[in-house]
């Protein structure tokens, strides 16, 4: 029987630690990925402030993870501070944060039921009403400020914890490029805004014509916009949830 995906070319850009799962669920599927990292995730460059916040994590309410990268970066920060206090609230963005939490055995008390994102977090009852709570978000370098700002017009007070920062990484483009001149690659995933820009970069003049024009997959309707604004006219699927399995309904149910 013909798999679903049988000879569907598709460009994997999660950083390399990341992207095995799904190219493994989409060779399954008998799709061909071929990887490339357009992102490079590594700790934070100075951790004197993260130290100093970790030092005070008894002092918090909540603490938000905004992604799995958040999680898995925090964890050893957090067990040298010693441990996540039992009364601190904790909540996920999304449910690959959701699941790195369950599987590291820390409890969960807030995830978003529909909208896997800021926007559906802050929907959430439990963050209705923030006045007077300390909230920590653990997250990357930069990032949206939506969360940190509507929690504090909430009235919460909120610090981040910066437990990691995303590069672009010194990738060669030739063995991509070489694939492209042989019509091997029919779909791109790109999983966030940062990593569509590098990609956007990475290619260069040389790949940027097919970038523009081929069928791209991504987490959010924000990704979709901006992939708009940098000229890709190609097709633009959101997948319903952010994860590797979601990304392979998406292409099975569109291909």
């Amino acid at each position: 029987m013909k798999l679903p995906l049988a000879g569907l070319g598709v460009l994997v850009t999660r950083p390399a630690h990341q992207s095995a799962r799904l190219c493994d669920l989409l060779a399954k599927q008998g799709a061909l990925p071929l990887s490339f990292p357009v992102l490079e995730i590594t700790g934070p460059e100075d951790p004197t402030a993260l130290r100093i916040v970790l030092t005070h994590l008894r002092e918090f309410d909540l603490a938000i993870f905004v992604s799995p990268n958040a999680v898995n970066y925090a964890k050893d920060w957090i067990e040298a501070a010693g441990g996540l206090p039992p009364e601190l609230a904790i909540a996920a963005v999304g449910q690959g944060s959701a699941h790195e939490l369950t599987r590291l055995g820390w409890p969960i008390n807030i995830v978003p039921k529909g909208r896997f994102d800021s926007e559906g977090l802050l929907a959430e009852p439990r963050l209705a009403d923030v006045k007077g709570q300390r909230v920590v978000i653990f997250r990357g370098v930069g990032g949206r400020e939506l969360l940190a700002e509507e929690l504090t017009r909430r009235g919460a007070t909120v610090v981040y914890a910066e437990v990691y920062r995303r590069i672009k990484p010194a990738i060669d483009p030739t063995e991509l490029l070489h694939h492209l001149a042989w019509n091997k690659v029919h779909v791109a995933v790109v999983t966030s805004m940062e990593g569509l820009h590098n990609l956007y970069d990475l290619m260069g003049s040389a790949g940027r014509d097919w970038l523009c024009n081929v069928r791209l997959v991504v987490f959010s309707s924000r990704t979709a916009e901006l992939a708009r604004e940098l000229g890709l006219r190609g097709t633009i699927l959101v997948a319903k949830q952010s994860s590797d399995a979601a990304v392979v309904e998406t292409l099975i149910q569109t291909s």
